[in-house]
Protein backbone atom coordinates (compact mmCIF):
# COMPACT_ATOMS: atom_id res chain seq x y z
CA UNK A 1 0.00 0.00 0.00
CA UNK A 2 2.78 2.42 0.89
CA UNK A 3 4.71 1.50 -2.26
CA UNK A 4 1.62 2.19 -4.35
CA UNK A 5 1.19 5.65 -2.86
CA UNK A 6 4.86 6.49 -3.37
CA UNK A 7 4.78 5.21 -6.95
CA UNK A 8 1.75 7.34 -7.84
CA UNK A 9 3.41 10.45 -6.41
CA UNK A 10 6.60 9.83 -8.40
CA UNK A 11 4.81 8.85 -11.61
CA UNK A 12 2.90 12.14 -11.78
CA UNK A 13 6.00 14.27 -11.16
CA UNK A 14 6.61 15.37 -14.81
CA UNK A 15 2.93 16.28 -15.24
CA UNK A 16 2.89 18.21 -11.97
CA UNK A 17 5.99 20.21 -12.86
CA UNK A 18 4.67 20.96 -16.35
CA UNK A 19 1.33 22.12 -14.91
CA UNK A 20 3.10 24.39 -12.41
CA UNK A 21 5.24 25.96 -15.12
CA UNK A 22 2.17 26.53 -17.31
CA UNK A 23 -0.25 27.71 -14.57
CA UNK A 24 0.41 28.56 -10.91
CA UNK A 25 2.71 26.92 -8.38
CA UNK A 26 0.74 28.28 -5.43
CA UNK A 27 -2.58 26.88 -6.65
CA UNK A 28 -0.96 23.49 -7.24
CA UNK A 29 0.55 23.47 -3.74
CA UNK A 30 -2.77 24.38 -2.12
CA UNK A 31 -4.55 21.72 -4.16
CA UNK A 32 -1.92 19.15 -3.18
CA UNK A 33 -2.31 19.85 0.53
CA UNK A 34 -6.09 19.62 0.26
CA UNK A 35 -5.99 16.34 -1.69
CA UNK A 36 -3.53 14.79 0.79
CA UNK A 37 -5.69 15.74 3.76
CA UNK A 38 -8.82 14.38 2.06
CA UNK A 39 -7.03 11.14 1.24
CA UNK A 40 -6.08 10.63 4.90
CA UNK A 41 -9.63 11.47 5.95
CA UNK A 42 -11.12 8.98 3.47
CA UNK A 43 -8.69 6.33 4.72
CA UNK A 44 -9.97 6.76 8.28
CA UNK A 45 -13.49 5.76 7.13
CA UNK A 46 -12.37 2.87 4.92
CA UNK A 47 -13.76 -0.51 5.95
CA UNK A 48 -12.64 -2.61 2.97
CA UNK A 49 -9.34 -3.13 1.24
CA UNK A 50 -10.30 -1.63 -2.12
CA UNK A 51 -11.48 1.55 -0.35
CA UNK A 52 -8.15 1.86 1.43
CA UNK A 53 -6.34 1.08 -1.81
CA UNK A 54 -8.06 4.00 -3.53
CA UNK A 55 -7.97 6.53 -0.69
CA UNK A 56 -4.42 5.94 0.53
CA UNK A 57 -2.77 4.41 -2.51
CA UNK A 58 -4.17 6.81 -5.12
CA UNK A 59 -5.55 9.97 -3.51
CA UNK A 60 -2.78 10.43 -0.94
CA UNK A 61 -0.19 9.65 -3.61
CA UNK A 62 -1.53 12.36 -5.91
CA UNK A 63 -1.61 14.90 -3.07
CA UNK A 64 1.93 14.10 -1.92
CA UNK A 65 3.23 14.42 -5.47
CA UNK A 66 1.62 17.83 -5.93
CA UNK A 67 2.93 19.10 -2.60
CA UNK A 68 6.49 17.85 -2.99
CA UNK A 69 7.07 18.98 -6.57
CA UNK A 70 5.78 22.48 -5.91
CA UNK A 71 8.28 22.87 -3.09
CA UNK A 72 11.07 21.90 -5.50
CA UNK A 73 9.94 24.56 -7.96
CA UNK A 74 9.71 27.26 -5.29
CA UNK A 75 13.23 26.52 -4.09
CA UNK A 76 14.53 26.73 -7.67
CA UNK A 77 12.99 30.20 -8.01
CA UNK A 78 14.58 31.71 -4.90
CA UNK A 79 17.94 29.91 -4.68
CA UNK A 80 20.06 29.86 -7.81
CA UNK A 81 23.61 30.44 -6.58
CA UNK A 82 23.91 28.30 -3.45
CA UNK A 83 21.48 25.61 -4.47
CA UNK A 84 23.64 22.76 -3.14
CA UNK A 85 23.57 24.22 0.37
CA UNK A 86 19.79 24.63 0.34
CA UNK A 87 19.28 21.06 -0.87
CA UNK A 88 20.93 19.79 2.31
CA UNK A 89 18.04 21.11 4.39
CA UNK A 90 15.41 19.91 1.90
CA UNK A 91 16.69 16.32 1.74
CA UNK A 92 17.36 16.25 5.49
CA UNK A 93 13.79 17.40 6.06
CA UNK A 94 12.53 14.15 4.53
CA UNK A 95 14.48 12.17 7.12
CA UNK A 96 13.27 14.33 10.01
CA UNK A 97 9.69 13.98 8.75
CA UNK A 98 10.10 10.20 8.59
CA UNK A 99 11.27 10.10 12.20
CA UNK A 100 8.58 12.44 13.57
CA UNK A 101 5.59 11.20 11.59
CA UNK A 102 6.36 7.55 12.32
CA UNK A 103 6.29 8.22 16.06
CA UNK A 104 3.21 10.45 15.75
CA UNK A 105 1.18 7.97 13.71
CA UNK A 106 2.13 5.08 15.99
CA UNK A 107 1.23 6.95 19.16
CA UNK A 108 -1.99 8.44 17.74
CA UNK A 109 -3.37 5.14 16.44
CA UNK A 110 -2.30 3.30 19.60
CA UNK A 111 -3.91 5.86 21.89
CA UNK A 112 -7.23 6.72 20.22
CA UNK A 113 -7.68 3.99 17.63
CA UNK A 114 -7.46 3.64 13.87
CA UNK A 115 -10.19 6.06 12.80
CA UNK A 116 -9.48 8.89 15.22
CA UNK A 117 -5.75 8.40 14.85
CA UNK A 118 -5.91 8.88 11.09
CA UNK A 119 -8.13 11.89 11.58
CA UNK A 120 -5.43 13.36 13.83
CA UNK A 121 -2.93 12.68 11.04
CA UNK A 122 -5.32 14.48 8.69
CA UNK A 123 -5.13 17.56 10.90
CA UNK A 124 -1.33 17.46 10.79
CA UNK A 125 -1.25 16.99 7.02
CA UNK A 126 -3.71 19.86 6.55
CA UNK A 127 -0.90 22.24 7.50
CA UNK A 128 0.55 21.69 4.02
CA UNK A 129 -2.62 23.28 2.64
CA UNK A 130 -2.09 26.34 4.82
CA UNK A 131 1.62 26.59 4.04
CA UNK A 132 0.90 26.43 0.33
CA UNK A 133 -1.04 29.67 0.51
CA UNK A 134 2.17 31.50 1.47
CA UNK A 135 3.97 30.57 -1.76
CA UNK A 136 4.85 33.68 -3.76
CA UNK A 137 6.57 33.78 -7.12
CA UNK A 138 10.08 35.19 -7.11
CA UNK A 139 9.17 37.44 -10.04
CA UNK A 140 7.12 39.57 -7.64
CA UNK A 141 10.37 40.80 -6.11
CA UNK A 142 12.12 41.51 -9.43
CA UNK A 143 13.48 45.10 -9.54
CA UNK A 144 11.98 45.59 -13.02
CA UNK A 145 8.71 43.82 -12.44
CA UNK A 146 6.63 46.66 -13.90
CA UNK A 147 8.57 46.59 -17.15
CA UNK A 148 8.11 42.81 -17.39
CA UNK A 149 4.35 43.09 -16.84
CA UNK A 150 4.12 45.87 -19.42
CA UNK A 151 5.90 43.76 -22.02
CA UNK A 152 3.65 40.79 -21.32
CA UNK A 153 0.55 42.92 -21.71
CA UNK A 154 1.79 44.36 -24.99
CA UNK A 155 2.50 40.92 -26.39
CA UNK A 156 -0.91 39.70 -25.29
CA UNK A 157 -2.66 42.61 -26.98
CA UNK A 158 -0.76 42.18 -30.23
CA UNK A 159 -1.40 38.43 -30.33
CA UNK A 160 -5.13 38.98 -30.11
CA UNK A 161 -5.05 40.76 -33.48
CA UNK A 162 -5.15 38.70 -36.72
CA UNK A 163 -1.64 37.77 -37.80
CA UNK A 164 -0.27 39.28 -34.65
CA UNK A 165 2.43 36.70 -33.83
CA UNK A 166 5.12 38.36 -35.95
CA UNK A 167 4.02 41.78 -34.78
CA UNK A 168 4.17 40.57 -31.18
CA UNK A 169 7.79 39.58 -31.60
CA UNK A 170 8.62 42.96 -33.12
CA UNK A 171 6.75 44.81 -30.38
CA UNK A 172 8.51 42.82 -27.69
CA UNK A 173 11.92 43.54 -29.22
CA UNK A 174 11.13 47.25 -29.54
CA UNK A 175 9.88 47.46 -25.98
CA UNK A 176 12.95 45.57 -24.82
CA UNK A 177 15.22 48.15 -26.36
CA UNK A 178 13.35 50.85 -24.47
CA UNK A 179 13.25 48.96 -21.18
CA UNK A 180 16.87 47.84 -21.15
CA UNK A 181 18.47 45.82 -18.38
CA UNK A 182 17.55 42.28 -17.42
CA UNK A 183 13.88 42.71 -18.29
CA UNK A 184 14.77 44.02 -21.73
CA UNK A 185 17.08 41.11 -22.42
CA UNK A 186 14.42 38.63 -21.36
CA UNK A 187 11.82 40.28 -23.58
CA UNK A 188 14.18 40.35 -26.56
CA UNK A 189 14.86 36.64 -26.08
CA UNK A 190 11.15 36.01 -25.92
CA UNK A 191 10.60 38.06 -29.08
CA UNK A 192 13.24 36.06 -30.93
CA UNK A 193 11.74 32.77 -29.73
CA UNK A 194 8.73 30.93 -31.04
CA UNK A 195 5.48 32.76 -30.91
CA UNK A 196 3.43 29.76 -29.74
CA UNK A 197 3.35 28.25 -26.27
CA UNK A 198 6.06 25.76 -25.32
CA UNK A 199 5.09 22.08 -25.22
CA UNK A 200 3.38 20.86 -22.08
CA UNK A 201 5.96 18.09 -21.56
CA UNK A 202 9.43 19.25 -22.57
CA UNK A 203 11.86 16.39 -23.27
CA UNK A 204 14.86 18.63 -23.96
CA UNK A 205 16.72 17.39 -20.90
CA UNK A 206 16.55 13.80 -22.18
CA UNK A 207 18.73 14.64 -25.16
CA UNK A 208 21.75 14.26 -22.91
CA UNK A 209 23.05 10.70 -22.92
CA UNK A 210 24.38 11.18 -19.39
CA UNK A 211 20.87 11.96 -18.17
CA UNK A 212 19.51 8.86 -19.90
CA UNK A 213 22.16 6.70 -18.22
CA UNK A 214 21.27 8.31 -14.91
CA UNK A 215 17.59 7.43 -15.45
CA UNK A 216 18.54 3.81 -16.14
CA UNK A 217 20.65 3.60 -13.00
CA UNK A 218 17.96 5.23 -10.86
CA UNK A 219 15.29 2.87 -12.19
CA UNK A 220 17.40 -0.21 -11.46
CA UNK A 221 18.28 0.95 -7.95
CA UNK A 222 14.64 1.84 -7.21
CA UNK A 223 13.66 -1.83 -7.42
CA UNK A 224 15.22 -2.38 -4.02
CA UNK A 225 16.65 0.74 -2.40
CA UNK A 226 13.37 1.66 -0.67
CA UNK A 227 12.46 -1.87 0.43
CA UNK A 228 13.99 -1.62 3.93
CA UNK A 229 12.07 1.61 4.54
CA UNK A 230 8.76 -0.21 4.06
CA UNK A 231 9.62 -3.54 5.70
CA UNK A 232 12.10 -2.76 8.48
CA UNK A 233 9.55 -2.11 11.23
CA UNK A 234 7.39 -5.05 10.13
CA UNK A 235 10.45 -7.33 10.06
CA UNK A 236 11.40 -6.29 13.61
CA UNK A 237 7.89 -6.99 14.92
CA UNK A 238 7.85 -10.41 13.27
CA UNK A 239 11.05 -11.33 15.09
CA UNK A 240 9.46 -10.40 18.41
CA UNK A 241 11.30 -7.16 19.09
CA UNK A 242 8.08 -5.29 19.93
CA UNK A 243 6.28 -2.23 18.63
CA UNK A 244 8.46 0.16 20.62
CA UNK A 245 11.60 -1.15 18.96
CA UNK A 246 9.96 -0.80 15.55
CA UNK A 247 9.20 2.86 16.29
CA UNK A 248 12.79 3.39 17.44
CA UNK A 249 14.06 1.86 14.22
CA UNK A 250 12.00 4.27 12.15
CA UNK A 251 13.24 7.19 14.24
CA UNK A 252 16.88 6.10 13.91
CA UNK A 253 16.40 5.64 10.17
CA UNK A 254 15.02 9.15 9.77
CA UNK A 255 17.71 10.79 11.89
CA UNK A 256 20.45 8.88 10.07
CA UNK A 257 18.90 9.98 6.76
CA UNK A 258 19.22 13.63 7.82
CA UNK A 259 22.80 13.13 9.02
CA UNK A 260 23.74 11.39 5.77
CA UNK A 261 22.34 14.24 3.70
CA UNK A 262 24.28 16.72 5.85
CA UNK A 263 27.53 14.73 5.57
CA UNK A 264 27.36 14.32 1.80
CA UNK A 265 26.28 17.94 1.48
CA UNK A 266 29.36 19.04 3.40
CA UNK A 267 31.53 17.08 0.95
CA UNK A 268 29.89 18.87 -1.98
CA UNK A 269 29.73 22.39 -0.55
CA UNK A 270 33.11 22.53 1.22
CA UNK A 271 35.40 21.04 -1.40
CA UNK A 272 38.94 22.31 -1.50
CA UNK A 273 40.93 22.62 -4.75
CA UNK A 274 43.40 20.00 -3.48
CA UNK A 275 40.76 17.36 -2.70
CA UNK A 276 37.73 17.38 -4.96
CA UNK A 277 35.22 14.51 -5.08
CA UNK A 278 32.97 14.33 -8.13
CA UNK A 279 29.23 14.18 -7.46
CA UNK A 280 28.98 11.27 -9.84
CA UNK A 281 31.21 9.15 -7.60
CA UNK A 282 29.41 10.28 -4.44
CA UNK A 283 26.17 9.04 -5.95
CA UNK A 284 27.74 5.77 -7.03
CA UNK A 285 29.41 5.10 -3.66
CA UNK A 286 26.22 5.85 -1.72
CA UNK A 287 24.02 3.55 -3.81
CA UNK A 288 26.66 0.81 -3.63
CA UNK A 289 26.78 1.12 0.16
CA UNK A 290 22.97 0.88 0.28
CA UNK A 291 23.17 -2.35 -1.71
CA UNK A 292 25.77 -3.83 0.63
CA UNK A 293 23.77 -2.77 3.70
CA UNK A 294 20.59 -4.34 2.29
CA UNK A 295 22.51 -7.54 1.62
CA UNK A 296 23.79 -7.50 5.21
CA UNK A 297 20.21 -7.19 6.47
CA UNK A 298 19.70 -10.88 5.71
CA UNK A 299 22.15 -11.72 8.55
CA UNK A 300 20.98 -9.10 11.07
CA UNK A 301 19.55 -10.37 14.34
CA UNK A 302 18.59 -8.78 17.62
CA UNK A 303 17.73 -5.24 18.63
CA UNK A 304 21.26 -3.89 18.43
CA UNK A 305 21.78 -5.38 15.02
CA UNK A 306 18.65 -3.74 13.66
CA UNK A 307 19.54 -0.39 15.19
CA UNK A 308 23.02 -0.57 13.68
CA UNK A 309 21.55 -1.42 10.29
CA UNK A 310 19.07 1.47 10.51
CA UNK A 311 21.89 3.92 11.24
CA UNK A 312 24.23 2.69 8.49
CA UNK A 313 21.53 2.30 5.87
CA UNK A 314 19.93 5.63 6.78
CA UNK A 315 23.19 7.56 6.38
CA UNK A 316 23.84 6.21 2.90
CA UNK A 317 20.26 6.38 1.65
CA UNK A 318 20.10 10.03 2.72
CA UNK A 319 23.42 10.66 1.01
CA UNK A 320 22.16 8.90 -2.11
CA UNK A 321 19.07 11.07 -2.40
CA UNK A 322 21.12 14.22 -1.89
CA UNK A 323 23.95 13.29 -4.28
CA UNK A 324 21.45 12.14 -6.93
CA UNK A 325 19.70 15.49 -6.80
CA UNK A 326 22.81 17.66 -6.91
CA UNK A 327 24.38 15.53 -9.64
CA UNK A 328 21.27 15.93 -11.78
CA UNK A 329 21.46 19.67 -11.13
CA UNK A 330 25.11 19.68 -12.20
CA UNK A 331 24.39 17.92 -15.50
CA UNK A 332 21.41 20.02 -16.64
CA UNK A 333 21.89 23.21 -14.58
CA UNK A 334 19.10 25.43 -13.34
CA UNK A 335 17.28 25.98 -16.62
CA UNK A 336 16.23 22.37 -17.19
CA UNK A 337 16.60 20.99 -13.66
CA UNK A 338 12.90 20.94 -12.74
CA UNK A 339 11.93 19.02 -15.87
CA UNK A 340 14.91 16.65 -15.61
CA UNK A 341 14.23 15.98 -11.93
CA UNK A 342 10.62 15.18 -12.77
CA UNK A 343 11.79 12.50 -15.20
CA UNK A 344 14.26 11.14 -12.64
CA UNK A 345 11.44 10.74 -10.13
CA UNK A 346 9.12 9.25 -12.74
CA UNK A 347 11.74 6.61 -13.61
CA UNK A 348 11.49 5.32 -10.01
CA UNK A 349 7.69 4.93 -9.98
CA UNK A 350 7.18 1.57 -11.70
CA UNK A 351 10.28 -0.06 -10.10
CA UNK A 352 9.03 0.89 -6.63
CA UNK A 353 5.49 -0.32 -7.39
CA UNK A 354 6.92 -3.70 -8.53
CA UNK A 355 10.11 -4.12 -6.51
CA UNK A 356 8.71 -3.69 -3.00
CA UNK A 357 5.84 -6.24 -3.43
CA UNK A 358 8.19 -8.70 -5.17
CA UNK A 359 10.59 -8.59 -2.22
CA UNK A 360 7.67 -9.11 0.17
CA UNK A 361 6.35 -12.08 -1.79
CA UNK A 362 9.82 -13.65 -1.84
CA UNK A 363 10.11 -13.19 1.92
CA UNK A 364 6.75 -14.90 2.47
CA UNK A 365 7.24 -17.64 -0.11
CA UNK A 366 10.84 -18.58 0.63
CA UNK A 367 10.79 -17.68 4.31
CA UNK A 368 13.17 -15.52 6.25
CA UNK A 369 14.70 -12.55 4.45
CA UNK A 370 15.27 -14.00 0.99
CA UNK A 371 13.57 -11.03 -0.67
CA UNK A 372 16.42 -8.74 0.34
CA UNK A 373 18.75 -10.68 -1.98
CA UNK A 374 16.61 -9.50 -4.89
CA UNK A 375 16.63 -5.93 -3.55
CA UNK A 376 20.39 -5.80 -3.01
CA UNK A 377 21.04 -7.27 -6.48
CA UNK A 378 18.98 -4.54 -8.13
CA UNK A 379 20.70 -1.83 -6.10
CA UNK A 380 24.16 -3.11 -7.01
CA UNK A 381 23.14 -3.29 -10.68
CA UNK A 382 22.12 0.35 -10.48
CA UNK A 383 25.50 1.22 -8.98
CA UNK A 384 27.41 -0.67 -11.67
CA UNK A 385 25.39 0.95 -14.46
CA UNK A 386 26.79 4.35 -13.44
CA UNK A 387 30.12 3.23 -14.93
CA UNK A 388 28.48 3.76 -18.31
CA UNK A 389 28.83 7.50 -17.70
CA UNK A 390 32.63 7.11 -17.60
CA UNK A 391 32.51 5.03 -20.80
CA UNK A 392 30.46 7.73 -22.48
CA UNK A 393 32.92 10.42 -21.38
CA UNK A 394 35.87 8.47 -22.82
CA UNK A 395 34.06 8.00 -26.12
CA UNK A 396 33.28 11.72 -26.31
CA UNK A 397 36.92 12.57 -25.54
CA UNK A 398 38.13 10.22 -28.28
CA UNK A 399 35.75 11.71 -30.81
CA UNK A 400 36.93 15.22 -29.97
CA UNK A 401 40.54 14.14 -30.29
CA UNK A 402 39.87 12.60 -33.70
CA UNK A 403 38.07 15.73 -34.85
CA UNK A 404 40.99 17.91 -33.75
CA UNK A 405 43.44 15.67 -35.57
CA UNK A 406 41.35 15.78 -38.75
CA UNK A 407 41.11 19.56 -38.49
CA UNK A 408 44.89 19.86 -38.14
CA UNK A 409 45.41 17.65 -41.17
CA UNK A 410 43.02 19.77 -43.24
CA UNK A 411 44.81 22.96 -42.19
CA UNK A 412 48.17 21.48 -43.15
CA UNK A 413 46.83 20.42 -46.56
CA UNK A 414 45.37 23.88 -47.18
CA UNK A 415 48.66 25.49 -46.22
CA UNK A 416 50.57 23.18 -48.55
CA UNK A 417 48.32 23.99 -51.56
CA UNK A 418 48.03 27.76 -50.92
CA UNK A 419 49.88 30.18 -53.38
CA UNK A 420 53.37 31.25 -52.35
CA UNK A 421 53.95 34.92 -51.37
CA UNK A 422 55.96 37.34 -53.56
CA UNK A 423 59.62 36.46 -53.09
CA UNK A 424 60.87 40.08 -53.07
CA UNK A 425 61.24 42.45 -50.09
CA UNK A 426 59.58 45.86 -49.39
CA UNK A 427 61.95 48.90 -49.26
CA UNK A 428 60.84 52.57 -49.41
CA UNK A 429 57.47 51.79 -51.02
CA UNK A 430 59.13 49.65 -53.72
CA UNK A 431 59.25 45.92 -53.99
CA UNK A 432 62.81 44.76 -54.31
CA UNK A 433 63.01 42.36 -57.24
CA UNK A 434 63.71 38.75 -56.87
CA UNK A 435 66.99 37.47 -58.25
CA UNK A 436 67.16 38.39 -61.95
CA UNK A 437 64.12 40.80 -61.86
CA UNK A 438 63.50 44.58 -61.79
CA UNK A 439 62.32 46.80 -58.96
CA UNK A 440 58.52 47.40 -59.09
CA UNK A 441 56.40 50.08 -57.33
CA UNK A 442 54.16 48.69 -54.59
CA UNK A 443 50.93 50.09 -56.11
CA UNK A 444 51.71 48.57 -59.50
CA UNK A 445 52.49 45.22 -57.87
CA UNK A 446 49.10 45.33 -56.17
Amino acid sequence: MGAMSTAVALFLSPVTIAFCRRKSTRVTAVLGGLVTALGCLFSSFASQFHQLFFSYGAVVGVGVGLTRDTSTLMVSQYFKRRRELVEIFIVAGSGIGLALMSAFIKSAIGAIGWRLGLQAVTGAVFTTFLLGTFYRSASLYHPQRRAILHLKNQRRKVKEKPGGHAAAAAAAAAAAAAAGGAAGKGAMAAGRGRSGKPPFLDFTALKSRTVRILLLSTALAAFGINTPIFYLAHQAEEEGLGADTATQLQACLGIAWALGAAAFGALVVRQSPDCRIARHYLCQVSVFACGVATLALTAVEGRRGYLLFACVYGVFVGGYHYSLKVYTYERVRARHFARAWGFVQCSQAIPIALGVPISGYINVGCGGKAGYYFSSTCILMGSVSLFLIDVHRRNVARQRQKQQQQLQIQLQMQTAHSPQPYPGALTNGLLSPPPGGTQTPLALAR
